[in-house]
């Protein structure tokens, strides 16, 4: 919901110990609530009954994050968004060549 910030989820599978006739097909999480340096694990999961995680219960499945945004960046769009004149791209001109006007 904040501006600046994104969904992390490290994990797009969840292993599990369950009969194999109640393998969920999807486990759905509840991301709403989680605000900037929250995460859900795999030990937070809801799972459906007779369904219990197994493996690393620690493994962080979601959580949100600050876009980073590197200092020299900051100031190349600090600078961009003050000049007048529009930025040039291409190869620069070799030694000895002349603009024609």
């Amino acid at each position: 919901k904040e501006p600046g910030t994104i969904l992390h989820h490290p994990l797009s599978e969840v292993e599990v110990t369950c009969l194999a006739s109640e393998i969920p097909n999807s486990i759905r999480v509840d991301v709403r609530e989680l605000a900037v340096d929250d995460s859900i694990t795999v030990s937070q999961l809801e799972l459906p009954s007779g369904v219990e995680a197994a493996g690393n219960l620690n493994a962080v499945v979601a959580s949100v994050r600050m876009l980073a945004v590197a200092a020299d960046e900051d100031e190349d769009l600090a600078a961009d968004a003050t000049s007048d004149e529009p930025e040039v791209i291409g190869k620069p001109a070799a030694e000895g060549d002349e603009e024609s006007a």
